[in-house]
């Protein structure tokens, strides 16, 4: 595959692998990978991380031990280490499009968003159907204040996986900050059609209670903030969001041997008609 050799002409990134691997160090290699792979799933990160090193000694050019051993220093917290593995593991012909992705976010969570935007651009070139890809370049459009572009790639994202809710959210939100509360409105509530509002989780509840609030509808609003808050009592959003709405709350009755949404009873109360 291509993909590793043109990550190496866009990037200037230098190939690790060594020019003689004897077929006894790559089935070693390919050996010790099999015990760090079982050293994961014993939750034995240590020697997981030993087992990947005794393979990369014994072929820089495994592909799998690379990517794994950058899995886990980044788990380990060691985020430039971890990115500098997953550099060299995208030089191998063995790539594929989801790894660059991989290296994308890792760029992007380290606030390196135009090698993030480099990788990302890589990426389509070789799968342009790659939800995760689109969600991340969606991401980098809202960090440069570009909230129609970040729509139009969250649209994509959500083309090729229609049943994520996360995207869907993603959508819902941008439409809120372009100042289009009732297409955000929609959208959150088709992404939570198939449950109930029990079982949408606060971040939902919370999109949705400010696409409501925009909407004047208050009373709505602070009803799913509740049982957000309920869900998720130490969010500060939702907390803060509430906050701002007190003055528009009304008293609530609650029923203790029901739950969320049947629990809380708010008495009417006129609407906000100062917007």
């Amino acid at each position: 595959m291509v993909l590793g050799l043109l990550f190496v002409t866009l990037t200037g990134c230098r190939v690790w692998n060594r020019t003689h691997v004897t077929s006894a160090e790559t089935l070693a290699s390919r050996q010790y990978v099999q015990r760090a792979a079982e050293s994961l799933e014993q939750q034995n990160e240590e020697d997981a991380e030993s087992q990947l090193n005794e393979a990369l000694n014994s072929n820089p050019s495994n592909f799998e031990a690379r990517t794994m051993k950058a899995e886990i220093l980044w788990k380990q917290g060691k985020k430039k280490e971890a990115t500098a593995e997953m550099e060299k593991a995208v030089t191998s012909p063995e790539v594929t499009p989801e790894q660059i992705t991989r290296l994308a976010q890792m760029h992007f969570d380290q606030g390196d968003f135009q090698k993030a935007q480099n990788c990302v651009s890589l990426s389509f070139r070789y799968d342009a159907s790659l939800s995760s890809t689109w969600v991340l370049q969606g991401e980098i459009y809202e960090i440069q204040g570009r909230n129609e572009d970040a729509l139009a790639a969250y649209h994509q994202a959500a083309f090729h996986e229609p049943e994520d809710s996360r995207i869907q959210l993603k959508i819902a939100s941008t439409y809120l900050k372009i100042g289009k509360p009732q297409r955000a409105l929609e959208t959150v509530q088709h992404a939570r059609l198939k449950g109930s509002t029990e079982d949408a989780p606060p971040e939902m509840l919370l999109c949705e209670s400010k696409a409501l609030t925009e909407l004047n509808r208050t009373t709505d609003a602070v009803r799913l903030l509740m049982i957000a808050r309920q869900k998720n009592p130490e969010n500060a959003e939702i907390q803060t969001a509430l906050a701002q709405l007190q003055p528009f709350q009304a008293p609530t009755l609650v029923n203790p041997g029901t739950r969320y949404g049947s629990e809380i009873k708010i008495l009417p109360k006129p609407e906000r008609t100062d917007h």
